[in-house]
């Protein structure tokens, strides 16, 4: 079975937008029904519908739920209720999606983002300057930091040294995309699953996929090695680690998280990685 999942903040983009279109008996705005994840090799797919539960409830109670209907499974359809938790309509329903994909094809994906320039430092204070153990030399990575009254340009960290710090246009502009064969993408890892490694340790943290299929690690984390390039426009996940090595995100942990101990993608954007959730676009 070969699974893909849809790019999941524009799914909730399209729910938000067609709220309304259709109600409940009892009255509340329903959506449209998206698509969130498709069987490639049958073409049955998982869709859902958006539900704003507030007809006849206090203020208090309101909150939203999500009638799925899943062809992949062919399971009846179900509803999946929002967990009360604080946070805007997209980070509401973006983390519903998450969790009706984990619970109805059992695909868990792991949160991940762009580090800050001080959590690289620390980093770099706790495991030494080692290229062996870091890979920082001859690939630059994306980290969240901007310049004040810039934010069009982010700061880029490694390359000439463990500790250099330099910026790149992040807006993707018509005269340079902001992709560079120097550039990468050195992902920071959040959540449970940093609880299940001891402090210091390297360890495989998960595999990466991009549009549905997994990427190789890169043995030769170079600009000239053998980083994957980003394919513009594609989903990336990370997924629980795969039994083949050869796709396993190798991460060291400091404090409370995981970072990756190499560039796993070249050629991508500060802007493609913000479309997906790595970063916070201002």
């Amino acid at each position: 079975m070969a699974i893909k999942i849809y790019q999941l903040p524009d799914q909730v983009k399209g729910l938000l937008a067609t709220l309304g279109c259709a109600s409940t008996v009892n009255g509340n705005r329903c959506s449209d029904y998206f698509i969130i994840a498709e069987d490639e090799e049958i073409g049955n797919d998982l869709s859902v519908s958006l539900i704003e539960e507030r007809a006849n409830l206090p203020q208090r109670e309101w909150g939203y739920s999500m009638h799925v209907i899943n062809d992949i499974k062919d399971t009846f359809c179900q509803i999946y209720h929002d967990d009360g938790n604080p946070g805007t309509p997209e980070e509401i329903a973006l983390a519903m999606l998450k969790k009706i994909i984990a619970a109805e094809l059992g695909i868990f994906s792991i949160p991940a983002r762009l580090p800050t320039c001080k959590e690289w430092d620390a980093l770099v204070d706790a495991v030494g300057e080692s290229d062996d153990m870091l890979h920082w030399q001859n690939i630059f990575f994306w980290c969240q930091d901007g310049i004040p009254d810039c934010m069009s340009y982010r700061t880029i960290r490694g390359y000439h040294t463990a500790r250099y710090l330099n910026h790149y246009h992040a807006a993707l502009r018509c005269a340079d995309t902001g992709r560079k064969a120097s550039l990468g993408f050195r992902p920071i890892f959040t959540g449970p699953v940093v609880n299940l490694f001891p402090e210091g340790n390297v360890a495989a943290v998960g595999s990466l996929y991009m549009d549905g299929t997994p990427v190789r690690m890169p043995q030769n984390p170079v600009w000239d090695g053998d980083i994957c390039d980003y394919i513009p426009g594609t989903k990336l996940e990370f997924r629980p680690a795969l039994e083949d090595p050869a796709y396993q995100i190798q991460a060291i942990k400091v404090g409370n998280l995981l970072i990756a101990d190499r560039v796993l993608l070249k050629n991508i954007s500060w802007e493609d990685l913000a479309a997906q959730g790595f970063c916070v676009k201002d």
